[in-house]
């Protein structure tokens, strides 16, 4: 690329920077720190961004700021300068705060991932803690999916009288809406005479003093009534 610098793309020219200030970053003088700043603290993921897509684009903004602590290992690393820490704590928490999930965002803020020592493994909490939260959501879904099965079983034994197997039998052969429509025929048979009569006063007075304990009196009298006329007959000698 340096023999065709002339020829070189924008994107080339940011690569060649990017590794040789990874090389020599205490040689490298820098002049667009404000920039850094903005980039670190407008820094978030893109939606429907991989995890580890958005984890390489926070990598080279750390190397932008020359910062250090992407090890996998703490151990056989260097202690980090105060300077460098600060860096490194910037560059994690702009990662974590730019994540889309806000329920994955807020878990991992509450496990004090700035203690965690390199972007590296803030990575490994982030997947970490995705994994318990997916678990957690299958678990929400099975106890709904289970508490929606109950109730189309008490629906079916209610409506039908029937398990949810028979009701779907009958279903898919058509008999019931045939059932549904016998039943209302039924029910409506039982209930329609009672609905006339209390919204009819005259079918109500003709029908209620036949079944009266008074009327039940009178008609019994009335059938002894011939019979003792009978026993008045003076008897002819």
């Amino acid at each position: 690329m340096i023999d065709d610098r002339e020829q070189s793309t924008r994107e080339q020219v940011a690569e060649f920077k990017e590794h040789l200030s990874a090389r020599f970053p205490s040689q490298i003088i820098d002049y667009s720190e404000g920039i850094i700043h903005h980039d670190i603290k407008t820094f978030s993921q893109v939606k429907s961004e991989p995890l580890m897509a958005y984890y390489q684009r926070a990598l080279h903004l750390s190397r932008r700021a020359h910062g250090r602590g992407n090890h996998k290992s703490l151990t056989g690393t260097k202690a980090l300068a105060p300077v460098e820490q600060v860096v490194l704590n910037s560059i994690i928490s702009a990662f974590v705060e730019g994540l889309q999930d806000e329920d994955l965002r807020n878990e991992v803020s509450s496990r004090s991932i700035l203690s965690c020592g390199s972007l590296w493994r803030s990575v490994e909490v982030i997947k970490e803690t995705q994994q318990s939260l997916n678990l957690a959501r299958e678990g929400k879904n099975r106890s709904a999916e289970k508490q929606e099965i109950q109730q189309i079983r008490a629906l079916c034994d209610a409506q039908f009288g029937k398990s949810v197997t028979s009701v779907l039998a009958d279903l898919s052969s058509g008999n019931l809406e045939l059932s549904r429509a016998r039943t209302c025929r039924d029910s409506d048979a039982e209930t329609t005479p009672q609905r006339q009569q209390a919204e009819n006063p005259e079918i109500q007075s003709r029908v209620a003093p036949e079944t009266s304990p008074e009327q039940l009196q009178k008609n019994f009298s009335r059938e002894l009534q011939p019979k003792a006329n009978e026993q008045q007959l003076p008897l002819r000698g």
